[in-house]
């Protein structure tokens, strides 16, 4: 667990404009932030970047340059140029963060759930724990950028045992993360019988001309994935209330997807 630099909790009567960057595994978000008098009010302007998958694999100071380059973009939309009076910036890594003080800091993979808790709740773990870190199979599990992949393999699975998409070429199909999260959210969507969009989207990213069960299938597939991810992200926020002893709770959620009908579905089970 790492601890933060956080002393004390919002009361809702902050004042102020902010400039956030919200750095994810699939999206970069920078968000102009103004508390207003209001209690508890506020009105957000944000602007949502993909994050390529090259900065992804590239070195730490090509990530940042991107980051500083859509900041600056961002910033100049919004008419903040220089000369104005300087505001203040906050960042959101989502992944651990190990701050070795308020400014300072070195990021990491694994999940992030911010949890208070006090010193002495918080117990020693043998040294030998910190190995199972490394495999992040939770993460693996239930993050956008995972459980796409986690279908794409599947789908390519049931293409080499089963004959699925048989004639097709799947060349597009085989690239690393070629299938990202919303494509998921756009497999699921819209009742059984009416598979237009989903047959299209095949077409026009995979050049793939799926027949009506093989998208049966396809969505098969997305369903049990999306579920699993669901009911396992229901466990981490069951896990924290348990800690906590918090009874009844409110959820806030900033992702790209979320299927949230299903993990309050779980939440309700546990």
């Amino acid at each position: 667990m790492n601890i933060t630099w956080a002393t004390g909790r919002p009361t809702g009567q902050e004042q102020g404009t902010f400039i956030t960057i919200d750095l994810g595994g699939t999206n970069l978000r920078v968000c102009k932030v103004e508390l207003t008098k209001q209690l508890g009010g506020y009105k957000i302007t944000q602007r949502k970047f993909k994050l390529p998958v090259q900065h992804r694999q590239r070195s730490v100071d090509d990530l940042w340059a991107l980051v500083a380059d859509k900041l600056k973009e961002s910033l100049e939309s919004q008419h903040i140029t220089k000369g104005r009076e300087a505001l203040p910036l906050a960042i959101t890594f989502s992944y651990p963060l190990t701050q070795h003080n308020i400014r300072r800091g070195s990021c990491s993979v694994g999940r992030r759930a911010p949890i208070f808790l006090a010193l002495r709740d918080m117990p020693s773990l043998p040294s030998w724990s910190t190995s199972l870190h490394r495999e992040d199979t939770y993460e693996k599990m239930v993050a956008a950028l995972y459980f796409g992949e986690l279908v794409r393999l599947i789908i390519l699975h049931l293409h080499h045992t089963t004959g699925l998409f048989t004639g097709c070429d799947l060349s597009r199909l085989d690239r690393i993360h070629s299938m990202e999260s919303t494509f998921l959210s756009a497999m699921e969507g819209g009742p059984l019988g009416s598979l237009g969009e989903m047959q299209a989207l095949f077409r026009e990213r995979f050049n793939i001309e799926p027949k009506t069960k093989e998208l049966k299938i396809c969505r098969l597939v997305a369903e049990i994935a999306c579920t699993r991810a669901a009911r396992l992200y229901a466990c981490g926020i069951t896990a924290i209330c348990k800690k906590k002893g918090i009874e009844p709770y409110h959820v806030a959620v900033d992702a790209s997807t979320l299927f949230g009908e299903r993990a309050a579905a779980a939440l309700r089970e546990i």
